[in-house]
């Protein structure tokens, strides 16, 4: 009877720190047997499995302690995302099922999130230090591939080496060479160990470490984003420092803000010209991965053409239906030629501003008017209870519910530049997983204030 209690309490999270180590090294394995999507599998079948082993044991009335309105918002998404599956605009059941998998897959992570934070704490501490490990190990890993000279690669060192998707970005006269470290991508790697640092400073702040590890991990991470080569996480890694920076003591907040100013100078003083007069390559890295700031306002508005809809669109108000657009099209080359087409009928075209990686499009090109409608209305009450989460954590000094609680916001603003994070569904359970915490943490202050009473 004891034994079976212990599997209990303990089966989901043995299989929940299974998932983080196998995303780390799944695309590794798929070097090895190149082409094959099968080891991907792994990665559902893992999360179909915690969700066997925690539901199997929890009783579905936790849904009824998650606040009413989010929950009626969050069915009324869900809902919908089915009623999409008979949307027959561009009927293709493969696509459909595989879009059916990216918007609602991860959705049950919510729940969990929940429930660690509200009757588990103790084990987010331990998958914290699981995943600190794994970000530190990546990053050696990625820092030892960007310095070994691509001349002395022998052809099978190299592919397993260069990353499965992009490995090059081009930058003037100067290719700019990505590390994507054991994922296939760069941007893999760069948000996985986004993730990792946000447990990295949650554990240092529970722990009360000096100020020098701090340092010491603030550079570590800030290298392994440097030489990922994805401007977009760096970018956000910087930012999200700047969150952090009200928890810091002052000499922490003097080190980091000196850095900033610093990047700052660099921004005013030299304006990124320094490339067309420097052979020096770091100082080239430096410029790729800082953009021009008229840059990073172009990229707004290409992340969000709301101005540029076309209302007399075919597919305005339904759109073409689940997995229509994005990853998921890719499995059927006619519904991906298709979707392609249709970007530039749905959306007005602006040379040099181009709308093909922005969420909003894939969700409009998916959902359509009212679908966007709906699913924009579920991500604006995650950002609301994002911020009112994070303001309850700083006041408490709960470090991991302010760190992890942020996430959802930056997942909303990295899916917002590239539709494909949707398709990711590692990063999208973790993005459900924080906003269960989110929701724990505003509700167990709830449930304190009303025992005061």
């Amino acid at each position: 009877m004891r034994w079976y209690l212990l599997e209990e309490r303990k089966s989901y999270r043995i299989l929940l720190i299974g998932l983080f180590v196998i995303y780390v090294f799944v695309d590794f394995l798929r070097r090895f047997v190149s082409g094959s999507q099968l080891p991907l599998l792994a990665l559902d079948l893992n999360i179909l499995f915690i969700y066997y082993s925690f539901f199997k044991y929890k009783k579905i009335n936790l849904v009824l302690e998650i606040p009413a309105i989010f929950r009626l918002i969050f069915l009324a998404y869900v809902f919908l995302i089915i009623l999409q599956v008979g949307n027959l605009s561009l009927p293709d059941i493969t696509t459909t099922i595989a879009g059916l998998r990216s918007y609602l897959l991860p959705a049950p992570f919510l729940f969990i999130g929940y429930y660690i934070y509200q009757y588990d704490p103790n084990f987010i501490r331990k998958l914290g230090g699981v995943v600190k490990v794994l970000g530190v190990m990546s990053i050696g890993f990625g820092i030892l591939i960007f310095f070994i000279d691509k001349s002395v690669q022998s052809e099978v060192l190299f592919s397993l080496f260069t990353p499965l998707e992009h490995s090059v970005h081009s930058f003037g006269d100067n290719d700019q060479r990505l590390t994507s470290s054991f994922f296939a991508s760069s941007t893999r790697f760069s948000i996985f160990i986004f993730i990792s640092y946000i447990f990295v400073w949650s554990g240092l702040k529970s722990q009360m470490k000096s100020s020098y590890f701090f340092i010491f991990f603030f550079l570590l991470y800030l290298a392994g984003n440097f030489i990922s080569g994805n401007r977009t996480m760096i970018f956000l890694f910087l930012f999200l420092n700047i969150t952090l920076l009200t928890f810091m003591r002052w000499q922490n907040k003097l080190y980091i803000l000196g850095f900033f100013a610093v990047m700052a100078g660099y921004v005013l003083i030299f304006d990124y010209e320094i490339y067309g007069n420097n052979t020096n390559s770091f100082l080239i890295r430096l410029d790729y991965m800082f953009d021009n700031i008229s840059e990073y306002f172009k990229r707004l508005e290409m992340a969000f053409p709301i101005t540029r809809i076309n209302i007399d669109s075919d597919i305005f108000f339904f759109g073409l239906g689940l997995g229509k657009y994005g990853a998921e099209a890719n499995l059927s080359p006619l519904i991906d030629m298709v979707s392609a087409d249709q970007v530039y009928k749905s959306f007005e075209y602006i040379d040099q501003y181009p709308v093909d990686d922005s969420g909003l499009v894939k969700v409009f090109l998916e959902l359509g008017f009212l679908g966007s409608l709906f699913f924009y209305l579920f991500m604006g009450q995650i950002v609301y209870l994002s911020i009112r989460s994070a303001y309850l954590s700083y006041i408490t000094n709960d470090y991991y519910a302010y760190a992890v609680g942020l996430f959802p916001i930056f997942w909303i603003i990295i899916f917002s530049k590239g539709h494909g994070f949707i398709s990711d569904i590692f990063i999208s359970s973790f993005f459900y997983f924080s906003i269960g915490i989110l929701l724990a943490k505003v509700t167990s202050l709830k449930t304190r204030l009303k025992n005061c009473e």
